[in-house]
């Protein structure tokens, strides 16, 4: 398949103390030579976008996803994928989250930007270009043996924009590099405002 110049989501990035497991998958994938390990961000994409969130989006983005998830959990059935079915999308592996966020959500001025929900919301810790993987990936992924952590709070929202860097011996290219915007934190408790 070709290859997007560039790919752009709207990404939740936990606090790094509650980045330790999906940090120890994505090496044990890694070790087990899995190509798209160490090629993405810890985080987890939440919309694909054609353009940027501006600053104000964002804000009130995280205003509505406070004020419907007092935490973030860690799903019980822990590993999964993050699907888009927009064509020249990719494929998340890693850890499941339960979070709350639907297309309603998405502040109004933004929602022209939006090509689609990321779905389950996955904080990736290896990426592929097709489901032809899975199998081995989730292999590898049940058989860690890391203990889950309950949920967490603290996380920022942010544009992330990637641009992938095509091989000179491969027809896939796992190497990227990464612009991503100003973050927006989440705030510590719910505030009831409207979009």
């Amino acid at each position: 398949m070709s290859i997007p110049q560039k790919i752009s989501y709207v990404i939740l990035v936990p606090h790094r103390d509650s980045l330790e497991y999906p940090a120890q998958i994505r090496d044990k994938l890694f070790s087990n030579n899995v190509l798209g390990a160490h090629s993405f961000p810890l985080c987890a994409p939440l919309i694909r976008i054609n353009s940027s969130f501006s600053q104000d989006e964002l804000k009130k983005l995280v205003l509505n996803i406070r004020n419907k998830n007092e935490r973030i959990f860690f799903d019980e059935s822990t590993h999964t994928r993050g699907i888009n079915q927009k064509e020249g999308d990719l494929f998340f592996f890693g850890t499941k989250l339960k979070l709350n966020i639907t297309n309603e959500d998405i502040p109004e001025t933004a929602k022209i930007k939006r090509l689609g929900l990321i779905k389950p919301i996955t904080i990736c810790s290896a990426i592929s270009y097709s489901m032809d993987e899975e199998k081995k990936y989730k292999t590898i992924l049940n058989e860690a043996g890391f203990t889950l952590p309950a949920a967490f709070r603290s996380a920022y929202l942010a544009n992330l924009h990637i641009y992938p860097i095509e091989p000179v011996y491969s027809i896939k290219a796992y190497s990227f590099k990464w612009k991503m915007s100003r973050p927006i934190w989440l705030p510590g408790k719910a505030i009831k405002k409207g979009k």
